[in-house]
């Protein structure tokens, strides 16, 4: 449902540019992101774009894709809710005034929980509206990494140290935990049996789920400032010692011999794929790792992230504005496209979509369709 017809207004006024099968016989390549030609003669289908309503001096600053949806958060803190499917208007709204720092939310069981300073608003995009608000007033002065629930409690690192638990039905804290060398907590992962956390001081931490008693520790040589990652039974560190770690969840222990080095400081999480996860590692591109073994399958100079996988192929977003495509069986490159428009993406590796946006909110979806 529209919940904001002037909006719709806007968005009807702009959808001139998608989706794409609506405009058929016309030439809007001009217009798009990723031109169709160049598209198709690198096996990509184009199959919409919409371009966002922004404000004078508003820009793109986030995208990412929860479920059906895609979300574009702007500078100015406003939220838009597009369907993933065929780009079409589902709501907007404003998140927080405009200079507050709001990180990338947590998604669980549909709903998107947000920090703004020390508060909780949970979203549902059923509903288009933030149906649930509260203050985390013992955290200290702000959240600082991102949290983490499972059924039972939601988990907050806080700027006091802490890890603070709260249960889900009374919002109220049941316990909370700190480093032995009482470091910062800077991100933290959790379900049934666990929770995992990471420090400043390069700890990752594993605790009951309903008590701060320890399970296990493992040591890096550097800060983790990146949020921790999970695939199945392990999780990923990216420290800055320049290693990333992989670790299994019931003891702490390395099933690779040794962490991976990607030669500079690790500040961004890795991405799980299939068979090999991917490490941003600043001025040394993205590098891909082999998931059982460790060792690096290949590298991309000036690799900023990758975006989505099919098959054997990776997919990722280089400055100064190349869409690179890698082959994970061969370790070579597929080829390179020119996608200098492009300054955001969100990644998207359950399917094999690529959704792309500039700074003035045009946002397209391209689909791999084949192998060249």
């Amino acid at each position: 449902m529209m919940r904001n017809p002037l909006l719709a207004v806007m968005l009807l006024v702009c959808f001139c540019e998608g989706p794409l099968s609506s405009i058929q016989g016309k030439d809007v390549s001009s217009g798009l992101l990723l031109s169709r030609p160049v598209l198709v003669q690198a096996g990509l289908t184009p199959d919409w774009q919409i371009k966002l309503p922004m404000r004078s001096g508003e820009t793109t600053q986030n995208i990412f894709l929860f479920g059906e949806n895609v979300f574009v958060k702007t500078s100015r803190n406003h939220l838009f809710c597009l369907s993933a499917e065929d780009g079409s208007f589902r709501f907007g709204l404003p998140l927080a005034p405009e200079g507050l720092p709001v990180p990338e939310p947590l998604y669980y069981e549909g709903k998107l929980y947000f920090i703004v300073g020390r508060e909780l608003k949970v979203l549902d995009p059923s509903q288009g509206q933030i149906v649930f608000r509260t203050m985390l007033s013992a955290v200290g002065s702000a959240v600082v990494g991102p949290i983490a629930r499972n059924a039972d409690f939601l988990y907050v690192p806080g700027a006091d140290k802490r890890l603070h638990v709260y249960s889900v039905e009374s919002h109220i804290r049941h316990f909370s935990a700190t480093a032995d060398n009482d470091s910062q907590i800077t991100s933290v992962i959790a379900d049934q049996t666990l929770a995992v956390f990471a420090t400043s001081a390069g700890n990752v931490v594993s605790i009951l789920p309903d008590q701060s008693q320890k399970r296990w520790q493992f040591d890096t040589l550097g800060p983790i400032t990146a949020p921790l990652v999970r695939d199945g039974n392990y999780v990923y560190a990216s420290s800055r010692d320049a290693k990333l770690y992989k670790l299994d969840l019931e003891r702490g222990r390395q099933p690779w011999s040794t962490g991976y080095h990607a030669r500079d400081p690790l500040t961004q999480e890795a991405v799980v794929g299939q068979v090999a996860v991917y490490q941003p590692a600043g001025r040394q591109g993205v590098h891909a790792v082999d998931k059982e073994t460790g060792r690096g399958l290949w590298t991309v100079d000036n690799g900023i992230g990758v975006i989505t996988e099919k098959g054997e192929h990776a997919y990722v977003f280089a400055s100064p504005g190349r869409l690179v495509v890698m082959n994970n069986s061969t370790r070579r490159r597929v080829l390179s496209i020119n996608a200098h428009a492009v300054t955001h993406y969100a990644v998207s590796m359950t399917e094999p979509r690529l959704f792309l946006g500039d700074d003035t909110g045009r946002i397209q979806r391209i689909t791999p369709v084949e192998s060249k």
